[in-house]
This record gives C-alpha cells, sequence and structure tokens, in this order.
C-alpha cells in the first residue's frame, strides 16, 4: 500500500441540531496520520451521528462546523470522499459471494481506471492479509442466521472492503462489533 497519502484531519467547531434542538455542539479536534482516535459516550449520546458529520454523510439536520485535511479547508464533498473511507456499523455485503469476490469487487470498482487488474488482486490479497481473513478467502459471506462466515469476518470484509482503497482517513462505526472480545 505505499501509494497512501498521510493526512492530518482537523475540525473546528462542528455542531448539529434537528428542529432547532441542538445534538452536538462545538466538538473540535485533530487526528494526525497514524493516530487513532476514539468516539465513546453513553448510547444514544451522538457517537454516530458525529462520525457520520465527519464522513459528510447527508443528515436532515442542520451542520456547522469546519473540517480540514492537511490544513486545508475542504468544501467538495466529492474531493473529501475520495480520501477517506467510512465503514458503517451495518455490514452490507452480498451473501452470494465469497470473501475474496466482495474485495476484489470494491478493489475493480473503486481503484482507478488505469491500474491493472493484477495489482488490484494483489490489493485485494495484501488487504486480507493484514486483516486475518485470508483464510476464509473462499467463503461465501452467507445470510444472517444460516452457517456461513462469523458476525467479526463479516466486520473485518466490510473494512477491506475500504481499506483496499488505502483512504488517507478511515471511518469506523463500531468497528469491533461481532468480534470474540480477545480479537477486537
Amino acid at each position: 500500500m505505499a501509494d497512501h497519502i498521510p493526512a492530518t484531519l482537523h475540525f473546528e467547531n462542528v455542531s448539529y441540531a434537528v428542529n432547532k434542538r441542538a445534538i452536538l455542539t462545538g466538538v473540535s479536534g485533530s487526528v494526525a496520520p497514524g493516530q487513532l482516535m476514539a468516539i465513546l459516550g453513553a448510547s444514544g449520546a451522538g457517537k454516530s451521528t458525529f462520525l457520520d458529520i465527519l464522513a459528510r454523510k447527508d443528515k436532515r439536520g442542520r451542520v456547522d462546523g469546519k473540517l480540514y485535511i492537511n490544513g486545508r479547508e475542504i468544501d467538495d464533498t466529492s474531493l473529501y470522499k475520495r480520501v477517506v473511507g467510512f465503514v458503517d456499523q451495518e455490514d452490507t455485503l452480498m451473501p452470494t459471494l465469497t470473501v475474496y469476490e466482495t474485495v476484489l469487487y470494491s478493489a475493480i470498482l473503486r481503484l482507478p481506471r488505469d491500474m491493472s487488474i493484477d495489482a488490484k488482486r494483489f490489493r485485494t490479497l495484501e488487504t486480507m492479509n493484514e486483516l486475518g481473513i485470508l483464510g476464509i478467502k473462499d467463503s461465501r459471506i452467507g445470510e444472517s442466521g444460516k452457517r456461513s462466515i462469523s458476525g467479526g469476518e463479516k466486520r473485518r470484509v466490510s473494512i477491506a472492503c475500504e481499506l483496499v482503497t488505502s483512504p488517507s482517513v478511515l471511518f469506523l462505526d463500531e468497528p469491533t462489533s461481532g468480534e470474540k472480545s480477545f480479537r477486537a
């Protein structure tokens, strides 16, 4: 993943209100390359909402504040979304595909067109190896309630689908959901 570009994320006075009711007010902070930031709080405290705002997901309320990548304010959402990756708390994977097919399709659809298919296959296998899911690459994702890969493995497949693109910033909403405590 040599083409990864390090980025510092800075957010300033982030606020969010729905129907004039404040959900978040004046949240500021920074995350430098290589750092991990955890958002902690009680259930219903607005953690996922805050993460959605940082990832520039559409919200129905009013969002205020500024976001900076490497010191530059980002107004263009499409440019911003090329720099960040986002893994939602719900895993939305095709149950009929194998783990390898799922991550490879993400690579094929999202990596540059001028990148060779062999390079995309290599990136897929490299990412799966990093996340410890190479051993289940030929297993079908499967459906909930039926015999398939575990919830933690599904979570890592979802993360692999984002990591394969080498985002500069990666947002993970509840990244340890479905993982056994040792692996989490």
